[in-house]
């Protein structure tokens, strides 16, 4: 695995904790705030796939 596919990797698990931690949560800036660490979370993730592929169509 390269370093690209380790960091998505970290964030898929990060991902599935933060949607378990959101299940749970009771009050609502517990779930603001996990929705803010989702959205964090899916941010990067898309930006490690758009910097991929404009590299692979360079």
């Amino acid at each position: 695995m390269d370093e690209r596919e380790d960091l998505i990797s970290a964030i898929d698990e990060e991902l599935d904790k933060c949607i378990k931690k959101l299940g749970n949560a009771i009050k609502g800036y517990e779930i603001r705030t996990f929705i803010t660490e989702y959205e964090e979370l899916m941010l990067k993730k898309s930006d490690l796939t758009v910097h991929e592929y404009l590299k692979r169509e360079k």
